[in-house]
């Protein structure tokens, strides 16, 4: 069995308190780790965002439920989500040191 990773959401009345957990075969949680908020802009969007500065290759993006819709390239410092559809998603992004989580919501 692999290790698989969840976003899962802490707190239901606080939308940035979201940490993800690593599953194993140990029947436990192998990992526990907290996210740091980022902000994107503009928010609500039609579907092209911009990114801090410090992000590059790819973010992933997950509903509210905390299923992943999947991986997303970044380009020049913008993301188009606008084949997702209208709907408010979560913007997770990791390098070495941290994971970072944003909120989105895109109007089509």
């Amino acid at each position: 069995m692999t290790n698989d990773t969840y976003l899962v959401r802490r707190n239901p009345r606080n939308w940035d308190q979201w940490s993800n957990f690593s599953f194993g075969s140990n029947l436990g949680i192998a990992s526990y780790e907290k996210a740091k908020k980022f902000d994107v802009f503009p928010n609500p969007s039609s579907g092209k965002v911009n990114l801090p500065k410090f992000m590059y290759n790819e973010i992933e993006v997950y509903n509210m439920l905390g299923m992943s819709l999947g991986r997303f390239e970044i380009s020049d410092g913008t993301i188009n989500l606008d084949k997702l559809g209208s709907g408010t998603y979560i913007i997770t992004y990791e390098n070495e040191s941290s994971k970072y989580i944003s909120k989105v919501q895109v109007v089509n």
